[in-house]
């Protein structure tokens, strides 16, 4: 099957990071893979929040908030 940006089905997209993306905060980066990207922010230090974790992995908390259509 042919993909529409020409790669052979065994080749993935380049992938790209930049850290430093955002001011005011403790840490920030940026991953870009083809056309997705998503710019992360790290805030702290806050209080822990209780989770299932599995301390031998890494657990990060998503909030989406998209540019339009938000009152």
């Amino acid at each position: 099957m042919a993909r529409p940006d020409r790669r052979d089905p065994t080749q993935i997209r380049a992938l790209h990071c930049v850290l430093g993306q955002l001011n005011r905060v403790d840490g920030s980066a940026q991953f870009s893979a083809g056309d997705t990207s998503v710019l992360c922010g790290v805030y702290g230090p806050v209080d822990v929040k209780l989770y299932e974790e599995k301390l031998d992995r890494a657990h990060i908390e998503v909030k989406f908030r998209p540019d339009i259509g938000v009152p």
